[in-house]
């Protein structure tokens, strides 16, 4: 841009101090400043208040936005849990139950245990388990593969649905093919069992335990802190136990009383399917 001279009207250098027409003072004409630095100016100006406001509304969203996130990321969670606890049974599936069981009650022994004797148990989830063990053998007996299948799918929905409602009865021990087998031969077969209460924790209702079975361990006392293993009794407060470990101050196990471990039929019944499924897919692929 150039300087004008207000005496005058001559136009000038905008570097000029002087006027070259008349020689009148120019130093003090502003210059306008170029467009390109007006541009800037403006710019600079509105980044000096929009720049803080920006960065102030970015401050509050970002915790909104990390929220988001996270409930959007629990929430995919929650539904693949979800799912996962379908398909494995409703965290009841056979292998929880066969290799992690829980205590199922914990608290204080009330009463001083009792211990007698009772002929050997003849368990009738043990006698369904070998016939559905035989039974299911008949599958074979199907015309095409695909009905194989889908029996052997079909077994697996019904026993998981089971599994998912939680059935743990009928159980089943070892002692039963004991007991039939001292019953054929007309003996009297007689096991130890072993009673005792406890004060639940969770519940606040007394418990009565009852341990058959030959024993491995020690004997508890009243006053114990124990964790009990075993099936209730929904109908009464009472637990067919099969382990039950006594806890010091610091919660650690100092002893422990077992009998055979009790089985609940529908765990045991994925046995036959797993079998009978191995079984066919080697006579598949080997045919």
């Amino acid at each position: 841009m150039s300087k004008i001279c207000p005496g005058c009207g001559h136009t000038n250098r905008d570097t000029a101090k002087f006027c070259s027409g008349c020689g009148g003072d120019l130093t003090a004409i502003q210059v306008p400043p170029k467009a390109v630095d007006r541009v800037k100016e403006a710019a600079a100006k509105a980044g000096a208040v929009v720049g803080p406001a920006a960065a102030k509304a970015g401050a509050a969203v970002a915790p909104v936005a990390k929220e988001a996130a996270i409930q959007s990321w629990k929430g995919s969670k929650k539904g693949m849990g979800f799912l996962a606890r379908m398909l494995t049974g409703g965290g009841k599936a056979a292998y929880t139950e066969v290799f992690s069981p829980q205590p199922c009650v914990e608290g204080q022994i009330l009463t001083a245990p009792t211990s007698g004797s009772v002929p050997a148990p003849i368990e009738v989830g043990a006698l369904l388990f070998v016939a559905v063990l035989l039974l299911g053998w008949l599958v074979f007996w199907l015309e095409q593969w695909w009905h194989i299948a889908a029996a052997l799918a079909g077994t697996y929905i019904v026993l998981l649905v089971l599994s998912w409602l939680g059935l743990r009865r009928p159980f089943f021990t070892k002692m039963t093919f004991g007991g039939l087998w001292s019953r054929l031969l007309r003996r009297s077969g007689q096991v130890p069992i072993y009673k005792f209460r406890v004060q639940d924790r969770i519940s606040g209702q007394p418990i009565d335990a009852v341990m058959v079975g030959p024993q491995e361990g020690y004997q508890m006392a009243p006053g114990n802190n124990v964790q009990v293993w075993g099936i209730p009794d929904k109908g009464r407060n009472e637990l067919r136990a099969w382990k039950v470990e006594a806890l010091d101050a610091a919660g650690q196990t100092f002893a422990f009383l077992t009998v055979p471990r009790l089985i609940p039929l529908v765990v045991a019944l994925f046995l036959p399917p797993t079998l009978i499924l191995i079984t066919w897919t080697v006579i598949l692929l080997v045919g």
